[in-house]
């Protein structure tokens, strides 16, 4: 059987549709493997800079509030920062094969309201503790620094309740 482009084939044709669908396939293939390329590199882009943002927040959190973390070999901050890399990947993967990917977008959002809300604290309290006087910051910086600080904590704390609550839990 021919058809219209010429082409000799086994199976009747049904006309240049057929035609488009095996080069579709063959295309289609090539496609598929160059989206997942491009997803691969726009999410190891986007994802790589948040975690690492994620582990320096909490390794400085362990480096400030350990005195035996301060007591280290400055050059041995690495071995912490590689210890949390660890932690997380371990939960991460652990995560991936537990829950839904619904579920750890939650856990995910918790995780940084709570982070965030630390973070403003902690910044508060390094600011006020480790800075000499002359350069603290003023008044409206450290109450904004508290509040942003409680809010997200409470925004995390009012969070966790009410999907404990759902769940049972409580």
């Amino acid at each position: 059987f021919q058809a219209e482009d010429g082409i000799r084939d086994r199976s009747p044709s049904r006309g240049l549709g057929d035609v488009y669908k095996r080069q579709g396939a063959q295309w289609g293939n090539f496609f598929w493997m160059a989206s997942l390329f491009c997803a691969f590199i726009v999410l190891a882009t986007g994802v790589t800079p948040g975690a690492d943002g994620f582990l320096r927040r909490w390794v400085d959190v362990i480096w400030i509030a350990s005195p035996r973390a301060r007591r280290l070999d400055p050059k041995s901050i690495r071995y912490v920062y590689f210890g949390v890399l660890a932690t997380y990947a371990t939960f991460g993967v652990i995560m991936l094969t537990l829950e839904e990917p619904t579920t750890l977008l939650f856990i995910s959002a918790l995780l940084s309201n709570f982070a965030l809300g630390f973070t403003c604290l902690h910044t508060l309290a390094v600011n006020l503790i480790l800075l000499p006087k002359e350069l603290r910051p003023g008044w409206f910086c450290r109450i904004a620094l508290f509040l942003a600080g409680l809010f997200f904590l409470l925004v995390a704390t009012i969070f966790s309740w009410t999907r404990l609550q759902a769940s049972g839990y409580l």
